[in-house]
């Protein structure tokens, strides 16, 4: 099919807690540098996601104000 890759939403469980701390722009880019891990983007991370934006009311999930990552996968097959 020849297909660039994927493109899905990662939940931000670990923004819960430092929701009052910073934004959500700042956490996921403290994940991304490293300086912070989150359950799930930081394991999509090393399965070769890449972090493209930061959405809002994209999904619903309470636990992170509804914040998520916008993840892009390449597929290898196609580089």
């Amino acid at each position: 099919y020849h297909k660039k890759g994927f493109v899905a939403a990662a939940v931000l469980p670990g923004y819960e807690h430092l929701q009052t701390q910073m934004s959500a722009h700042d956490y996921v880019n403290k994940v991304v540098a490293g300086e912070l891990f989150d359950p799930t983007l930081s394991m999509q991370m090393r399965n070769g996601f890449q972090v493209l934006d930061v959405l809002h009311h994209f999904i619903v999930y309470p636990r992170s104000d509804h914040w998520c990552a916008l993840i892009f996968w390449p597929n290898p097959e196609c580089l």
